[in-house]
């Protein structure tokens, strides 16, 4: 084999690999922008139905799982509620200490409600709007939801420390029963 036959063996060899690098490369750059891709659409899945501020479940969430929740109820002949916690005078915090303080403090008070939750199984916490929390309940009897009512209302309104200062907040919880139309069930403190 001459020289020149071998040159041409060394440019074609050399321009093979460089072709599988360049492959290899172009796999490898695809595979990463596609989980990339993928990881974009489970953030904008999550974003879309949970709380920005307190990474719980949104409106739209608490709607898809309050139709759930009646569908399978009704199915299983299971009891559910929906129990709506609203923050007493939540305005006077933003208004004197500002958002920063109020979104702190709703972020405070998730905190304690998710910890307070003892059946997460048979209950879901939702944010609704600015003060505003939903539970829903299923398969809890009256007793049960009434119990559940009295330990979210005491988990939130121990005081809180915002910007050097206590806050105590009273709380109010409303428990709808579905299983037949009743009056509901009404918890203050």
């Amino acid at each position: 084999m001459s020289d020149s036959e071998q040159a041409e063996l060394t440019v074609e060899a050399i321009g093979k690999v460089t072709v599988l690098e360049q492959q290899i490369v172009l796999e490898a750059y695809q595979d990463e922008f596609f989980a990339e891709e993928e990881r974009q659409k489970e953030i904008m899945r999550y974003k879309a139905y949970h709380d920005e501020l307190t990474g719980l479940p949104n409106r739209r969430m608490a709607g898809q799982a309050l139709a759930s929740a009646i569908e399978t109820c009704q199915a299983e002949k299971m009891t559910f509620s929906v129990m709506e916690l609203n923050i007493d005078h939540f305005k006077m915090i933003n208004d004197s200490l500002g958002h920063v303080y109020g979104d702190e403090f709703l972020r405070m008070v998730s905190r304690r409600m998710i910890s307070a939750l003892k059946c997460p199984s048979k209950a879901a916490i939702a944010r609704m709007g600015s003060d505003e929390f939903n539970m829903i309940c299923c398969g809890l009897n009256r007793k049960e939801t009434a119990a559940l009512a009295k330990q979210m209302i005491y988990a939130v309104r121990e005081p809180y420390r915002l910007k050097d200062s206590f806050y105590v907040m009273s709380r109010r919880a409303l428990a709808l029963p579905s299983t037949r139309i009743t009056a509901p069930i009404r918890v203050s403190y």
